[in-house]
């Protein structure tokens, strides 16, 4: 077994899953580890020495980040797409009216964005045009990305702070409860 070797590190409040791509790795950061502010974002990193590709400091995060083809999306405030190569925004889905909505750990899977909204379940935006699909109240959010398969979206969530939560598995095309269970 061979030793494991840093290549190398960065500082500051990186609490969130990252997403690697093209010898890339995009690194959503906080400027607070318990709120999303500005300051904070999503910043790309190349994998082989570390040197910043690209930063945006004005994204309110608080997630993870995931990649399908040439775009990047994170959570937080709002959920934000950006271009792989710049970090330039494509689109932004953002509930205005709504001033504490948190959109959690974004999945993507067959051009579909799927995400907690926070207090209230899962959310499905269009990557292509960030275009609500739907929505399906499944619970308070339980901390975890829902798992996309080709014929599910799965979703682990929990009604009223409940210590028991249910697994939920919805349509991927229009957010209908196949199933739920109990655990």
């Amino acid at each position: 077994v061979l030793p494991l070797a840093q290549g190398w590190s960065r500082e500051g409040f990186y609490f969130f899953s990252p997403a690697v791509t093209g010898g890339i790795v995009y690194l959503p950061r906080s400027t607070d580890p318990n709120i999303p502010t500005p300051g904070g974002g999503l910043v790309a990193y190349r994998l082989s020495d570390g040197v910043e590709q690209w930063a945006r400091t004005d994204l309110a995060v608080w997630g993870n980040a995931a990649v399908e083809g040439t775009t990047v999306v994170v959570g937080g405030s709002a959920l934000y797409a950006l271009n792989i190569a710049d970090g330039l925004t494509r689109w932004i889905y953002d509930e205005a009216a709504a001033t504490d909505i948190i959109f959690d750990n974004p999945t993507i899977g067959n051009g579909i964005v799927y995400a907690w909204k926070r207090g209230s379940g899962v959310v499905a935006i269009d990557l292509a045009t960030g275009a609500l699909l739907w929505t399906r109240a499944v619970g308070s959010v339980a901390g975890k990305p829902p798992n996309v398969t080709a014929d599910a979206v799965y979703a682990l969530g929990n009604f009223s702070g409940a210590a028991q939560g249910t697994i939920w598995k919805l349509n991927p095309a229009n957010g209908a409860v196949i199933w739920s269970r109990s655990l």
